[in-house]
């Protein structure tokens, strides 16, 4: 805090609050759904099916969510906006990604990411705020970078996204359990 001015860290503590509200609705909260149903079904062409829905469903969100900030911003100047709506898309990946490595059964991968993030979100914070002094956009960008790293890291040890991600999978009774649980 010594290195950002106080209104700029004040209005990243608003913009994470803000975040965290809104998740849930962005992501109808698959996370839980997918994780309960993963955790419960061991079949591969289940799992694809879970997996492959919660990837789309998030994607097409995010680019709704995109949509509907850059029409607002038009009215309305948002400080930030294109660190906000990018740690918002970010987050919500990493929050399925983590519950998805849950739900497969990878838990030491699970606990191993949460730290990583961490870490990474300590370090980056220090190089881009103290070192590079690029003050509270630093900060945004450090929780963005540790995110991706980390979901790259999962992606190469565990390999979900080309094991289970299947574009042209779909499955309607999957789907509506999903969506159904998750609500």
């Amino acid at each position: 805090t010594y290195f950002v001015n106080p209104s700029d860290f004040g209005y990243y503590d608003l913009t994470m609050n803000m975040i965290f509200l809104i998740m849930p609705v962005l992501t109808f909260q698959l996370k839980d759904g997918a994780f309960r149903l993963l955790l419960d079904n061991k079949s591969e062409t289940l799992r694809k099916g879970i997996i492959t829905f919660t990837y789309k469903f998030i994607a097409i969100s995010s680019s709704i969510a995109i949509l509907f900030v850059g029409i607002i911003s038009f009215f309305y100047a948002i400080q930030y906006v294109g660190w906000c709506i990018s740690l918002m898309i970010v987050m919500s990946f990493y929050e399925i990604v983590i519950q998805i490595v849950r739900g497969i059964n990878k838990n030491k991968y699970f606990v191993a990411a949460g730290i990583l993030t961490a870490l990474l979100i300590g370090i980056l914070s220090i190089i881009f705020v103290v070192i590079l002094k690029m003050g509270i956009s630093g900060i945004f960008f450090a929780n963005i970078l540790a995110r991706i790293l980390v979901l790259l890291f999962l992606e190469l040890r565990l390999h979900i996204y080309k094991k289970y991600f299947v574009y042209k999978f779909n499955d309607k009774q999957i789907n509506r359990t999903l969506i159904n649980y998750s609500f």
